[in-house]
C-alpha cells in the first residue's frame, strides 16, 4: 500500500481539516544502544502532524 492511500484513509477517520502534514512512518534508533542505529520503513503506516500540535502513527489494513 501507498503511503497515499493510507493518507486517504487517515483522512476519513481522523478528517482532512485536522491534519497539518504526514510522512511514511520509520522505525529508529540512537547509536550505541541496544539496537544501534536501527532504521526500518513501517509497512502501510504515516506519521501524522495533527493542527493541534499531536503527532500520530496512523496504521491501515490492507484491504480494509
Amino acid at each position: 500500500m501507498k503511503c497515499e492511500d493510507v493518507f486517504n484513509k487517515a483522512k476519513e477517520v481522523i478528517g482532512e481539516e485536522n491534519i497539518e502534514d504526514y510522512r511514511p512512518a520509520i522505525f529508529s534508533t540512537e547509536q550505541d544502544t541496544f539496537l544501534d542505529g536501527v532504521n526500518a520503513y513501517v509497512p502501510n503506516t504515516i506519521m501524522i502532524w495533527l493542527k493541534n500540535g499531536d503527532c500520530v502513527w496512523y496504521r491501515a489494513m490492507e484491504g480494509r
